[in-house]
């Protein structure tokens, strides 16, 4: 059986990945209407555009340092331009999934100049955040009973397999009981013909001849000669017959 790790194939790993550009896009609308507060066109297009390229190229890198050093850059010019505060919980979405939260505390360095932003932004951020944490767990939860399930499945074919192999054994060895019946059926017949008949057309044979031995009437030996040839006959078809069933 293969190893019991879960692996996604092709198509889940696509399901996936669509599933989290969902969730993603759902946690960029929210950070829209924090950018949308703000007064300048310009920067909020920049800034939007650069958090929805590293966030797939984060997505697409996952699992290796680059996508870490990605998340951890883009935290950092939170310091200089706040403003990309308000796309944050994008990355620390991706963050999560990276098992790497704390890439996005450079994000801090935002509060040196938390005045540039407006209330109303901040409450936004803030609830964008809560957003795709708890979106987060509710995601990671389901593939981690997804992937029980899978694990289970596969058990229970692995198991199923097993059973299969097993009927296949017990078949065969029930087919193995019923020739050795049919041979220990074969071998009683054939005793007990040797045993019976065999002893009586012998005693038949000895009586025969002694009849031949003791006659005074030349009328009857042909008869017995021909009456003892006859069973002489007889025994060697009995003996050929019982060496066939051995």
């Amino acid at each position: 059986m293969e190893s019991s790790d879960f692996k996604l194939s092709t198509k889940d790993k696509g399901g996936v990945r669509l599933n989290r550009l969902i969730d993603k896009l759902a946690i960029l609308l929210i950070c829209l209407m924090s950018l949308m507060m703000t007064d300048s066109f310009t920067a909020p297009v920049i800034i939007i555009l650069a958090a929805i390229a590293v966030s797939t190229a984060v997505q697409l890198l996952t699992g290796t340092a680059a996508a870490a050093v990605l998340i951890a850059g883009f935290s950092l010019l939170c310091g200089a331009f706040p403003v990309t505060l308000c796309t944050m919980p994008l990355l620390l979405y991706d963050a999560l999934w990276e098992k790497k939260w704390w890439l996005t505390a450079p994000a801090a360095l935002a509060l040196i100049k938390l005045s540039s932003l407006t209330a109303g932004q901040i409450m936004i951020t803030l609830a964008a955040a809560a957003v795709a944490v708890i979106i987060y767990i509710r995601v990671s939860g389901l593939e981690q009973t997804v992937t029980k399930l899978t694990d289970l499945r596969d058990e229970v074919a692995g198991k199923n397999q097993q059973l299969a192999q097993q009927n296949i054994l017990l078949a065969e060895a029930q087919d193995n009981e019923i020739h050795l019946a049919t041979m220990k059926e074969r071998n009683r017949i054939a005793r007990e013909i040797h045993d019976n008949v065999g002893h009586m057309l012998t005693r038949s044979l000895l009586q025969s001849g002694a009849l031949i031995v003791i006659n005074k009437d030349e009328q009857l030996r042909e008869p017995l000669e021909s009456l003892r040839d006859t069973l002489d006959s007889a025994m060697t078809s009995i003996r050929a017959s019982v060496h066939d069933l051995h």
